[in-house]
């Protein structure tokens, strides 16, 4: 695959990629190592020799998964240390990022404000940074974000759902995402 135009120089880039399973099940099927390998031929393929990947194996209906937290601090830390240098957070794809809206577009602006892009390979797009707008890619990251929300809404709501069903029936269990837990 051709490298976007729009990317940052890779001799003055340091990439931060983000991969990430959702579960120990994907982990077990190889799914994560293969998402890890992915990224670093995307990288390779690209240009960047400058790269940290974060890999997580962790729902992305969490907020507070540890690399992920690690990549943005590490980020954040990296933009305000190198003014010559540019930080790019990169993931496969928009929902790799999270898989809750709030989170997916608020967790993006102290990004911004530092001069981070997010840059989604699937996707096809990179974020805007502040004096640099993009609003077609931020529009786009925010429908693939609210996409991948709307996604896992419903799969809560089918979950409440069985569960009720099964309450009549005299039937107990069913896991429910601890931000929906009442």
């Amino acid at each position: 695959m051709a490298r976007m135009d729009y990317l940052p120089a890779p001799s003055q880039t340091k990439v931060f990629a983000y991969v990430r399973v959702s579960s120990k099940e994907q982990d077990q099927k190889g799914s994560l190592a293969r998402a890890e390998s992915a990224m670093k031929d995307w990288l390779k393929d690209n240009g960047y020799t400058n790269y940290k990947i974060f890999v997580e194996q962790e729902s992305g209906d969490e907020a507070d998964r540890t690399e992920w937290a690690k990549l943005r601090e590490e980020a954040m830390q990296f933009a305000e240390r190198n003014n010559s240098k540019t930080a790019l957070i990169v993931v496969r794809e928009t929902s790799r990022w999270a898989r809750e809206l709030f989170d997916a577009i608020g967790l993006l602006r102290p990004l911004r404000l530092a001069g981070i892009p997010l840059h989604s390979i699937a996707n096809n797009l990179m974020t805007s940074i502040k004096g640099e707008p993009r609003p077609n890619d931020d529009l786009l990251f925010a429908i693939y974000a609210g996409l991948a929300a709307q996604v896992r809404e419903e799969g809560i709501l089918r979950t409440l759902g069985g569960i009720k069903e099964s309450k009549k029936k005299g039937i107990t269990g069913g896991s429910i995402p601890k931000d929906v837990r009442r």
